[in-house]
């Protein structure tokens, strides 16, 4: 592994270079200390996360506190709430006592304007849909509760509420789920009370699945795509079943080439993953890394992004179902059809839930219940079924 050093002056740029805690370590992450605001520290996990962090020490006890993920939380803000906390301790007052105090009493609508649309404003694509969802359905049932005395019975009665129109209720179950999430890394909840709640059955749900020709086609076609970096990305999206926001976002320093396998920081689900990577995936990425701008580490970077990545691939996976005659067919649902090639290989269901991420996969990463190499023959099995679809030379 590379030494990394573990002080100097916290920027945006050194922080995303940080590479994750080795998945083998024994300790969950390490830490590296800003030499530009004193005991402000980050922790950078085995998933990739990176949370601010502010070590102390109050009436002779040494206490830390967190602050926030990176970069929701700017190296700015974290070193402005450093400061604040060292203006409380010049009063003889504990930061994490001040917190708790506040913990105590703030309220959902509270949380929502001071904390979670800031952030959501600074992290979220949707951002618009977000705040609307919170104003109309969100406030309104839970707008005056303190956020400590929100329970799992309480949303589960407002999701139900919702019943008759399911598309909505689930979406603003994932949504509150969020703002928990965020409430939790703040330190203002200890759990989320939305896990565990079950989403409610959806009506017409997509079902399409390429034909064998369909997908011969389409695969001659997506091959021909892979002069682009958008063509690269689809084939990516189609030879490891991740979600298009999870694959565009990744970055070259979490990718483990020993074990072909690139680390998903955030999933749709909120926690981390990973993406097998089978003869195919694997060499063309390897490919790519080699020409790559060493000094970029995302993927599939762009420079008119504001991410500074890919967010969409529409135009070329357009171009793509033009050029194969294949009508109907959505990024997501090359989704689908890796699930099918895998059912199609006769792998068992619970390996296919587990590559594509539909279960708490950490563990999976570290003790998996099935250990990385099964998956790694189901997935390869996977890249050797889609050969036939592949145009000969």
């Amino acid at each position: 592994m590379t030494r990394i050093s573990r002080i100097f002056k916290f920027n945006n740029r050194n922080i995303e270079a940080l590479p994750p805690q080795p998945p083998d370590a024994s300790s969950s992450n390490y830490e590296t200390t800003d030499a530009g605001e004193s005991g402000l520290k980050i922790a950078v996990y085995k998933s990739g996360k990176k949370a601010f962090r502010h070590r102390y020490t109050f009436m002779g006890v040494k206490k830390m506190m967190t602050l926030g993920t990176f970069p929701a939380v700017s190296i700015d803000r974290a070193r402005e709430r450093v400061r604040e906390n060292k203006a409380l301790m010049a009063e003889d007052i504990d930061p994490r006592e001040e917190r708790q105090a506040k913990r105590d009493v703030i309220d959902f609508k509270t949380f929502t304007e001071n904390h979670f649309l800031p952030h959501a404003k600074q992290t979220m694509r949707s951002f618009k849909d977000a705040k609307s969802r919170i104003n109309k359905w969100l406030l309104p049932a839970f707008g005056n509760k303190k956020l400590t005395q929100i329970t799992r019975q309480n949303i589960s009665k407002f999701h139900l509420s919702l019943r008759k129109m399911p598309p909505t209720a689930n979406r603003s179950l994932s949504l509150l789920s969020a703002m928990f999430r965020l409430a939790i890394e703040l330190e203002l909840l200890t759990e989320n009370p939305c896990r565990g709640i079950p989403k409610l059955k959806e009506n017409g749900s997509r079902k399409r699945v390429l034909s064998s020709d369909e997908m011969q086609r389409f695969m001659t076609a997506l091959i021909e795509s892979t002069v682009t970096l958008q063509g690269k990305a689809a084939f990516l999206l189609l030879g490891t079943g991740k979600r298009k926001t999870e694959l565009l976002s990744a970055k070259y320093s979490h990718v483990d080439w020993d074990n072909r396998q690139i680390h998903l920081p955030v999933t749709k689900n909120g926690e981390a993953g990973f993406a097998l990577l089978n003869s195919h995936t694997y060499e063309l990425l390897k490919k790519m890394e080699q020409e790559r701008d060493k000094s970029v580490d995302w993927i599939f970077p762009s420079k008119t992004s504001a991410s500074g990545h890919l967010t969409e691939i529409r135009r070329t996976f357009k171009r793509i179902c033009e050029n194969a005659g294949v009508t109907n067919f959505k990024i997501h649902d090359m989704r689908r059809a890796y699930a099918s090639t895998l059912i199609n290989a006769d792998i068992p269901l619970n390996q296919v839930k587990e590559l594509l991420n539909h279960k708490d996969i950490r563990t999976t990463l570290v003790y998996a219940r099935l250990n990385t190499a099964s998956l790694q023959n189901a997935n390869e099995t996977a890249g050797k079924e889609m050969e036939k679809y592949m145009p000969t030379a």
